[in-house]
């Protein structure tokens, strides 16, 4: 929970292509109408955040201490 658009961004960049964004698109956010209707909903984040960590800790790790622009 809030970090699939992460994962997908990172599973994007793993397979070769860039991620790129608009200064002036524009969103709209329906302020947590899903997550009013889920029970638990600290425990899932959680778990969420626990898997997203073990999926890709390996590289945050690699690229800590990067040049700007260089990715690995």
């Amino acid at each position: 929970m809030w970090t699939e658009d992460d994962d997908l961004s990172l599973k994007i960049r793993q397979a070769g292509y860039k991620i790129l964004f608009h200064p002036g698109a524009l969103g709209w956010h329906s302020e947590h109408h899903s997550t009013k209707k889920t029970p638990d909903i600290i425990a899932k984040m959680n778990v969420s955040n626990e898997i997203f960590g073990r999926t890709w800790g390996w590289y945050f790790d690699l690229n800590a201490n990067r040049v700007p622009g260089k990715f690995v």
